[in-house]
């Protein structure tokens, strides 16, 4: 009791002199991250009526690391858009890290393999609706099943958009592929 009194004559002093003040001096808290939100890399572009948005779990990785990729795709005109799927499994959006000609990272499996339909298609996406896809891979050659060397790598995210013809059905013949890419590290 006797060191604690001495204690709070400082602190009712301390506030005396300052005053409690009205908050603007203040930093603000940064907004709580929402649970689907990665810190770390981040990169968006707007292209042919779509918004995408790149995040990364990091800007730089060790040899080995997992590499988690967030991609989010939005209709941002007031029409429904529509994109190319090649399985009954895909989302519409890819994400990938090429290494050089056929080689990329190797692609972490979550969870049970899916059995899906080898079929092209189509998906409508409504204005301003949103696919998000998310991807973990290592930072290893899928072929050699080995680290990859220290560098510098681009996650590439893409889809593929639709164009109608004049009676408003669906052209497949001539696509627009949207895509982006941002840079990350690996080093030793």
């Amino acid at each position: 009791m006797k060191k604690t009194f001495p204690a709070l004559i400082c602190c009712a002093l301390l506030f005396s002199l300052t005053g409690c003040g009205d908050g603007s001096s203040r930093e603000e808290k940064p907004a709580a991250l929402e649970p689907e939100e990665i810190p770390g890399l981040f990169h968006s572009v707007q292209s042919n009526g779509l918004e995408i948005v790149l995040k990364a779990s990091q800007v730089k990785y060790k040899p080995g690391d997992e590499v988690l990729a967030l991609a989010v795709i939005r209709n941002t005109t007031d029409q429904s858009l529509y994109y190319q799927t090649v399985n009954s499994c895909d989302s519409g959006v890819q994400i990938e890290i090429p290494i050089d000609s056929g080689r990329h990272f190797v692609e972490v499996e979550q969870g049970e393999p899916k059995a899906c339909a080898e079929i092209m298609g189509a998906k409508e996406l409504k204005p301003n609706e949103t696919i998000t896809e998310q991807v973990t891979f290592q930072a290893k050659d899928h072929q050699q099943k080995q680290n990859v060397q220290p560098g510098t790598y681009q996650i590439i995210v893409r889809s593929t958009l639709l164009t109608h013809n004049e009676d408003q059905s669906i052209n497949f013949e001539s696509p627009t592929r949207v895509e982006t890419s941002a840079a990350f590290t690996v080093e030793k």
